[in-house]
């Protein structure tokens, strides 16, 4: 949700720009003709930066909103994943998942100083940062990954075991690819212009691509929390140990 409300404040803010007039010359509207730009030069950066905040002005409550709600996922996230620590402790996951907590608490608390430094009420983080803890989010979810595919092993689910693989391959390639196409578009935009757009189109279908990646982790939680009730009956009816009860798939 936090990234749909980031996708549409930037197309709000891209709309914004394409519905200033352009510039007339002898009465008649032209667009200004593209000029070759070193996307290196820290002053051309500092430029566009300054263009790029200006343009969303008028929307910034959008990332305002973007970012309670990013805050309030990562507290959903932190919540579900301390429940999950009522895992057996001989089950192989459960210090990868002390781990992921501990890293989604970590990420919950930057996201907390990080929100509240928009309004002015604490001094902003170095950008920096903002990268590390982008990895450390990372880490927490890629921890995450294996835990789900070790507990699926452990209540013997090797369907859901395999498609907890699926779910974490295809995120890493996806998240790959999408940097990488972000990056080249913005670099390739200051250089060649237009021809930049290529890139802007690889960026839409691997964001649908991530997009049917989320749904299938939804499904995927869906799935387990199904697997791990129907394993807890099936243990509290014949009172087997775990390794007794046939597995389901």
């Amino acid at each position: 949700m936090s990234v749909g409300f980031f996708f549409v404040g930037g197309f709000l803010s891209a709309a914004s720009g394409a519905m200033n007039r352009p510039p007339q010359i002898g009465g008649v509207g032209r667009q200004p003709g593209f000029v070759q730009r070193n996307p290196f030069d820290p002053d051309e950066q500092a430029r566009v930066v300054q263009a790029m905040a200006h343009a969303a002005g008028p929307f910034v409550v959008v990332f305002v909103i973007g970012g309670l709600l990013q805050l309030a996922a990562q507290i959903l996230s932190l919540v579900g994943r301390l429940m999950c620590l009522a895992v057996p402790s001989d089950c192989p996951g459960a210090p990868i998942l002390s781990v992921s907590v501990a890293l989604v608490a970590i990420a919950l608390l930057y996201s907390a100083y990080n929100l509240l430094s928009l309004f002015d009420v604490l001094p902003r983080e170095p950008q920096i940062l903002g990268f590390f803890m982008g990895l450390v989010g990372l880490t927490a979810q890629i921890l995450f990954m294996v835990f789900l595919q070790q507990l699926a092993q452990y209540i013997h689910r090797p369907k859901l075991a395999d498609r907890a693989i699926w779910v974490l391959k295809w995120s890493i390639i996806a998240g790959d690819l999408f940097v990488v196409l972000f990056v080249g578009s913005l670099v390739g935009a200051a250089i060649v212009g237009p021809l930049a757009m290529v890139g802007f189109c690889g960026l839409f279908f691997v964001s649908i691509f991530m997009i049917v990646i989320l749904v299938r982790y939804a499904i995927l939680l869906f799935e387990m929390k199904t697997a791990l009730y129907a394993r807890a009956d099936a243990l509290g009816a014949s009172g087997a140990d775990l390794d007794q009860v046939e597995t389901l798939d």
